[in-house]
């Protein structure tokens, strides 16, 4: 059963919050930690104070003493909500929590700070020119994967025990599939949205970063309310799961699709069935792509603001917005249709498993070198969102778990299922992520 408190909390010890705390902000602060590029601010003083009034950790709330980083996209009281551009800087300090904050403060957890991320959330790669990037966990001279760049490296390194972040076409799930943790995004009406600046109304999910799947389970919990609905693990005997054939395994790297083959390979010894399967719902997926909704929806919240403040955005993510000019309203009610006839078929056809598999990203972290010119970010860019996406548009629950090799970059596995089925798809996850961190 998920952990209930965070007394319980897997590999938790019995640490009163303060200490808990500390630790978090010493590793932020220490001067090889690149603490500075990770978090856009951190709020210590406030922390402090929390844990203080917590004392020892209560039992009474879920997440009890828990130290939390939030994406810098989420409004926090007595914040200026800059979403990692400059071009929000002056804008007046949110008045009140975004919903999900809320949520989690409810629950007795500490907000530490707000984490890096690409501006306005719109690219896979993580880079921020504004700010900074902060390079892998594993190998600063790579990217950390985005938008949501801060909140894998934050977790990873101790900097917090679990990250708030958002999801559109892979924003959660990149970044921590390449710091070798847990991502998971939700089913996209589960969590509600406000408080948090948009990139795509139709396809924006709000989940966690944490290091397990339970872990992911109990803060999802919370966020979405479902709070005596907990997953059990599943036996892997009987678990029928589908892996895609076509397009999400083109062009992988070597490591990932040798991870990916010894995961499934575990997965079969274990009692799981695995069927290589077509899904013609997730091509249709492809066909709308990344950019083909997000593009036209993200105008329509900046259109206001590129009129006068255009010359301080990101160049990259300035192009992209460029280039949904040309999108018009009846086109992009075009691909919205088309969207809700891809979930209808991928609901249908992906019903029948109890979770389809595949690599969540189809390389590993790329050097920092290799997306300086625009042609290699864009073609990087897209390659890294392209499994990712693929199910954000059919709207599927999809968490990613490590399945790195030893002595190998982190690498993820992307176990995904149909429209609502998130808490019986994070009972599935548990099973197969104890069966892949063997060593059988």
């Amino acid at each position: 059963m998920v952990s209930r408190n965070l007394l319980d909390w897997p590999g938790m010890p019995h640490w009163d919050s303060q200490t808990i705390l500390e630790g978090c902000l010493a590793e932020i602060a220490r001067p090889d930690a690149q603490g500075d590029l990770v978090f856009r601010k951190v709020h210590a003083a406030a922390a402090r104070s929390e844990a203080m009034c917590a004392g020892s950790v209560s039992r009474s709330r879920p997440l009890a003493g828990l130290p939390v980083s939030v994406k810098d996209l989420f409004d926090v009281t007595g914040d200026v909500t800059c979403a990692g551009s400059r071009v929000l800087t002056d804008a007046k300090p949110a008045n009140q929590d975004a919903v999900a904050v809320a949520r989690l403060r409810r629950a007795g957890a500490i907000i530490v700070g707000r984490t890096a991320m690409t501006e306005f959330a719109y690219s896979g790669l993580g880079l921020n020119p504004h700010y900074g990037t902060p390079g892998n966990f594993y190998d600063r001279s790579r990217i950390p994967g985005g938008s949501s760049a801060g909140a894998g490296i934050a977790l990873r390194a101790g900097m917090c025990l679990a990250s708030l972040a958002t999801d559109t076409n892979g924003s959660i799930r990149i970044p921590a599939a390449f710091s070798g943790t847990v991502g998971f995004r939700p089913t996209g009406y589960r969590i509600p949205r406000q408080g948090l600046v948009p990139l795509s109304p139709t396809q924006d999910s709000v989940g966690p970063i944490a290091r397990t799947v339970a872990q992911c389970a109990a803060i999802d919990s919370v966020l979405s309310g479902q709070m005596d609905d907990y997953p059990q693990h599943r036996a892997p005997e009987g678990l029928v799961l589908g892996v895609p054939s076509g397009f999400l395994q083109d062009d992988l790297d070597s490591s990932v699709s040798e991870a990916f083959a010894s995961c499934l390979s575990k997965l079969s010894i274990a009692g799981a069935s695995i069927r290589t399967t077509e899904i013609h719902s997730l091509e249709l997926a492809k066909q709308i792509g990344p950019g083909g909704i997000t593009g036209p929806e993200a105008l329509r919240w900046h259109r206001a603001i590129l009129s006068d403040r255009g010359h301080m955005y990101d160049p990259r993510v300035l192009a992209r917005l460029n280039g949904a000019h040309m999108v018009d309203d009846v086109t992009l009610n075009s691909r919205l249709e088309a969207r809700l006839a891809a979930i209808r078929q991928f609901s249908a056809e992906a019903s029948r498993f109890d979770a389809i598999l595949c690599p969540t990203v189809a390389i590993i972290p790329p050097y920092f070198r290799e997306v300086q010119d625009d042609d290699s970010f864009f073609r990087l860019n897209a390659l890294v969102l392209r499994n990712t996406s693929a199910f954000s548009v059919v709207d599927a629950p999809s968490i990613t778990l490590p399945m790195q090799l030893v002595d190998a970059l982190p690498v993820g596995i992307m176990v995904s299922s149909v429209v609502g089925r998130d808490r019986r798809l994070l009972s599935v996850a548990a099973t197969i992520e104890r069966i892949i961190a063997s060593n059988e």
